[in-house]
């Protein structure tokens, strides 16, 4: 299993906690600094890693089912550098180790104890992986 330093682990639970807050201007903020900080071409392998991580480990089911609807939202979005009509996917344009950790991570997470509602966004993000 991949494990992210304390300090980008810390940074995005911080982020994926202002999508979650009732405050218009946090939540605004929040996808603010998630689309300027980190879905770049060279940050966007990390932050699919830890959206993984947080869907399928997460103790907060909030934070889980957050992370994984975020997870496919973004795995199925076209790349940060892509300029093309051809369909391309981010989870598609990730090293093949960091892929297969990922799809480690999630059948961890959906074999885990979890609730019903995260353990059918988990099956939809391997879903992802698995194409």
């Amino acid at each position: 299993m991949i494990e992210l330093p304390a300090e980008i682990t810390n940074t995005l639970l911080q982020i994926l906690q202002g999508f979650a807050s009732p405050n218009n201007e946090i939540r605004a903020a929040a996808e603010k600094s998630l689309n300027d900080d980190w879905i770049t071409p060279d940050k966007i392998q990390v932050l699919l890693v830890f959206l993984a991580i947080q869907a399928a480990f997460s103790p907060d089911f909030t934070t889980a089912a957050l992370s994984a609807v975020l997870f496919r939202k973004l795995a199925l979005r076209a790349p940060p550098e892509s300029n093309t009509v051809i369909i391309a996917k981010n989870i598609t344009n990730i090293d093949k180790q960091t892929l297969d950790a990922i799809r480690e991570t999630l059948l961890a997470g959906f074999l885990s104890e979890r609730p019903k509602d995260i353990r059918h966004k988990l099956s939809d993000a391997i879903a992802e992986c698995a194409q």
